[in-house]
């Protein structure tokens, strides 16, 4: 079915009605122009394209203005872990390069959607991802141990440290430590307890 929407003027320069044939909006477009292109973005309401108008405009006079990528996460992950060459003075062993693609493939791949772009990866989908390590009901009655979770989110880690050196300046997510377990000295477990009087 072809769509039968049309982009029609509001009173605000820039923000068009997405309008089907029988005259109901379906939402807003917001069009400018950058990089000698013209650019849409699509919201649901019209508050929303004047934020949206108004951070676009904001950004093109600071120069920081970046298109937005369709890149999706788990491509990404492939190709990154195949020219990933290490942060490290002594670069990255081809050990390590297989160990990132299976734990890729064994966590991140079974976890995360396939059509998940990586712009929109958040601190909402790395928490979304360490409960579903943790739970063990996602993984055959198993309880994954506290490294192996830690383990799983090395390759995102180094991946979007890449990412955001690269043509985005903004890392999409702000990593949270896992908790280690605690020993005491004697080398039992410390057990958390409240505060003592």
């Amino acid at each position: 079915m072809a769509d039968d929407r049309k982009l029609v003027r509001t009173s605000e320069p820039g923000i068009y009605k997405r309008q089907r044939a029988d005259g109901t909006v379906t939402g807003y477009a917001v069009l400018f122009r950058a990089g000698g292109k013209q650019r849409k973005r699509y919201c649901a309401t019209l508050a929303a394209a004047r934020v949206i108008k108004a951070e676009v405009h904001t950004d093109i006079a600071r120069g920081e203005y970046q298109p937005r990528s369709t890149v999706k996460l788990l491509p990404y992950l492939a190709e990154w872990v195949e020219r990933y060459q290490g942060g490290g003075r002594r670069g990255f062993r081809e050990g390590t390069r297989t160990e990132y693609r299976r734990l890729i493939e064994t966590f991140a791949v079974r976890y995360f959607p396939g059509n998940l772009r990586l712009v929109d990866v958040g601190p909402q989908h790395i928490a979304g991802f360490l409960a579903w390590l943790a739970d063990p009901a996602k993984h055959d009655g198993k309880r994954l141990k506290p490294a192996t979770i830690r383990n799983a989110l090395i390759p995102l880690r180094a991946a979007f440290g890449c990412q955001a050196r690269g043509p985005d300046p903004q890392q999409p997510v702000r990593w949270r430590r896992h908790p280690a377990r605690r020993r005491d000295p004697r080398g039992r477990r410390r057990i958390r307890q409240g505060p003592q009087p």
